[in-house]
């Protein structure tokens, strides 16, 4: 079976945002904690006994996730700080949350501040 790190890897690279479908109320909380540790955005939900609700479900989570806009970036550039802001009416950290199909975004602001001084020659 593949590692968590692995999992992580092949979504991020792939663009992966993944919508959980959960046949048992008892398993949501795995996957919960699964979400965590690969520090994804994701959608998790019960299907009901028989799963006919499945295209609901899915119609859920995709409208739930397309309502968040996030800004990744690299965080291992030595001797830089990024700082990111969102220019969204409502946010939470590096995220724009709760945006209405058809609403404009503004981009983020970035400020990328050396930590160092480079003393080196070229």
């Amino acid at each position: 079976y593949p590692s968590i790190g692995q999992i992580q890897h092949v979504m991020l690279q792939e663009r992966i945002v993944p919508i959980f479908a959960i046949a048992s109320n008892r398993s949501i909380e795995h996957f919960k904690d699964m979400r965590e540790q690969l520090q994804l955005t994701s959608y998790i939900d019960e299907l009901n006994p028989s799963s006919a609700n499945i295209l609901d479900l899915i119609r859920e989570g995709y409208n739930s996730l397309a309502q968040n806009i996030e800004l990744l970036l690299p965080t291992d550039i030595e001797g830089v700080n990024i700082l990111v802001r969102p220019l969204c009416d409502q946010t939470s950290g590096v995220a724009c949350t709760n945006i209405a199909r058809g609403e404009t975004v503004s981009l983020f602001t970035r400020h990328v501040l050396p930590i160092a001084t480079f003393t080196g020659k070229f």
